[in-house]
């Protein structure tokens, strides 16, 4: 069972940077504003979820998980994030992978 959940994980996490990956390159071949605006939905997702939650305050959520206060203002603000990072901000949003991404993410402008 364990080891159809890390396969099952791999295969979203590739699913994932694949779908990164076609998204930054854009219609103007641009990569680093297509990032930026990655970046941007990224934190906004963040938080929508953790106000969604009852938490209108970041610093409060991140004292009560024990997550660095400036580095999520970053990550809501749309700063760059290590995926490491996000899983930890995901998992004190009892937020999976999956259900983060299905909204806001499906459609490039």
């Amino acid at each position: 069972m364990f080891l159809n959940s890390c396969i099952y994980l791999a295969v979203l996490i590739l699913h994932r940077i694949d779908l990164f990956y076609f998204m930054a390159r854009g219609k103007d071949n641009d990569p680093g504003e297509h990032i930026q605006i990655m970046l941007k939905k990224v934190g906004q997702r963040i938080k929508e979820l953790r106000e969604a939650k009852g938490e209108p305050n970041y610093e409060k959520f991140a004292f009560k998980h024990d997550i660095n206060r400036t580095q999520l203002w970053r990550y809501e603000n749309g700063e760059d994030l290590h995926f490491s990072s996000l899983l930890k901000v995901l998992k004190a949003l009892d937020v999976s992978l999956t259900d983060f991404f299905k909204e806001g993410f499906g459609q490039l402008e």
